[in-house]
């Protein structure tokens, strides 16, 4: 097995390359996570919406003419 020379640069180099893409995947993750964080909360908003529309018709059809 041949013997493989590493310089001092290249290994800083390679750690440095490696917590780039670590970052990069930590900051993509954190991006999917708000971004179905807001997804949720619009689906709440949107049920809420809907009730109350749903409650709004009810006492109007409750009220007397």
């Amino acid at each position: 097995m041949p013997i493989i020379r590493v310089t001092r640069k290249q290994i800083e180099a390679a750690n440095k390359a490696r917590e780039a893409a670590l970052k990069k995947d930590d900051d993509f993750r954190r991006r999917e996570e708000q971004r179905q964080r807001f997804e949720e909360a619009a689906k709440a908003r949107e049920a809420a919406v809907q009730k109350e529309l749903k409650a709004t018709a009810a006492r109007k059809e409750e009220e007397p003419s």
